[in-house]
């Protein structure tokens, strides 16, 4: 009997003792990224955090789980006036539903927790159809772009920082939905609603890249027209000097 209290209590512990998968400590740095749905060079110098099957929000449909293999990264900036978010999603299924029931389309979830009450949902599917959610305002102040590939997606947005600002610790979480239809009827979502993350908006700023500086064209286009020019002051002086011949041989002549 002992023994069994005292597998219980170990058990009891232990399971007091877990971290949810996704919680972690995330830093933004300070950058401004062009929104084109490439993720740029400064989103990796940020913060980031992954999302894949260790992280199950629900399922609808017979064996989605198993069906689905998308796994993603979510790289994080901010500035003065807004959060930047960046999701590569690998995923072998990728299909355009639209966006049914406001939730059904294969897409990246941005929660955010902006007034310490009650998270605030802020999506994007993978093809740009809208930005939509739930208990949120201000869509139409969001800025997205997105891109696809073979195979996966990127989702780039910029949210409204709302009161928040440099040195805060925001919490956020992401979700990323697949489904294998156009009907959405079989789907899952992996990740988290929880806004379970703490995303620290950091003073450090990101390095830019140099930019690329272009050639010189004009030089280039200009060393032909200096050559025909040398040569046409040959050909005038093989003129003058036949010119000075003919003159030479009239004179001997007379």
């Amino acid at each position: 009997m002992k023994k069994i209290a005292y597998f219980l209590l170990s058990a009891a512990i232990a399971a007091a003792c877990v971290i949810p998968a996704q919680a972690a400590d995330v830093t933004a740095l300070k950058g401004t990224p062009e929104i084109d749905g490439v993720i740029d060079e400064i989103y990796t110098q940020s913060g980031s955090l992954k999302t894949d099957s260790s992280l199950f929000v629900w399922a609808t449909g017979d064996d989605a789980k198993a069906a689905s293999d998308a796994t993603a990264v979510t790289y994080f900036l901010h500035d003065d006036d807004y959060f930047y978010f960046a999701t590569e999603v690998k995923d072998g299924t990728l299909v355009d539903t639209g966006i049914i029931n406001n939730w059904q389309a294969d897409a990246v979830e941005h929660w955010i927790n902006f007034d310490g009450v009650k998270a605030s949902k802020i999506s994007c599917d993978a093809f740009n159809t809208s930005i939509y959610g739930s208990d949120y305002t201000d869509f139409d102040k969001c800025i997205a772009a997105t891109t696809q590939g073979d195979g996966s997606y990127v989702v780039e947005i910029a949210i409204p920082i709302g009161s928040f600002a440099t040195g805060d610790v925001v919490p956020v979480s992401i979700q990323v939905n697949d489904f294998f239809a156009a009907d959405a009827a079989s789907g899952v979502a992996w990740g988290s609603q929880k806004t379970d993350n703490n995303l620290t908006l950091s003073a450090d700023e990101v390095t830019y890249p140099e930019p690329e500086v272009a050639e010189d064209e004009t030089a280039d286009a200009e060393e032909p027209a200096a050559a025909a020019q040398t040569s046409d002051m040959g050909i005038a002086a093989a003129v003058l000097a036949m010119s000075a011949a003919a003159v030479v041989i009239f004179k001997k002549k007379h």
